[in-house]
């Protein structure tokens, strides 16, 4: 997965909206949902479900928001 999706998917995880993510990583609010929409096209899942100006994580984005700090943590212990 690319590193740019993930570092949305994980924004959007924790602000609730792609807008306070957007500002979070210092990007466009089109940036961060085009990073997010990729990362769903390429695993062919629904990681966000989006409704009016709210984003929450679906199951499968939770599980994929585990694994990407799993795999920080990780990284950061070597």
């Amino acid at each position: 997965m690319a590193s740019e999706g993930l570092r949305a998917l994980e924004a959007v995880g924790e602000c609730g909206s792609f807008l306070q993510a957007a500002e979070r990583l210092g990007k466009g609010h089109p940036s961060v949902l085009y990073a997010v929409q990729r990362l769903e096209l390429t695993t062919g899942l629904t990681l966000v479900n989006r409704t009016g100006y709210r984003a929450q994580l679906t199951a499968a984005g939770e599980q994929a928001l585990i694994q990407i700090r799993r795999r920080r943590s990780i990284k950061e212990t070597r």
